[in-house]
């Protein structure tokens, strides 16, 4: 059975560079056949990046999000939920992030 790797983009800015990088990433692990491979792009939801500075921003949010919603106990916020299923298949992750 192939390992299975999720690379995660982790910058929504614009202009970023992290895209290349992912892109590069991902040839990489497609020239391996003994993986396969999923390139979780952040940016794929232009909310996202939003939300998370709401609920950072905001102490009740925060503590909304991570008390008995904190998301090791599955509950996560709707936006969040495809990339978590995606992320949850995975045997390995690389994360791309900025400097």
């Amino acid at each position: 059975m192939a390992l299975h790797v999720a690379a995660i983009l982790g910058s929504t800015r614009e202009g970023r560079v992290g895209s290349r990088v992912g892109l590069w990433v991902k040839q990489q692990l497609a020239a391996r056949p003994d993986l396969t491979h999923d390139l979780i792009d952040l940016s794929d939801d232009p909310t996202l990046g939003t939300q998370a500075e709401a609920i950072v921003d905001d102490p009740v949010m925060l503590q909304t999000h991570l008390g008995p919603n904190m998301p090791s106990s599955g509950n996560y916020p709707t936006s969040v939920r495809p990339y978590a299923a995606r992320i949850a298949q995975a045997d390995a992750l690389i994360f791309i992030t900025p400097e």
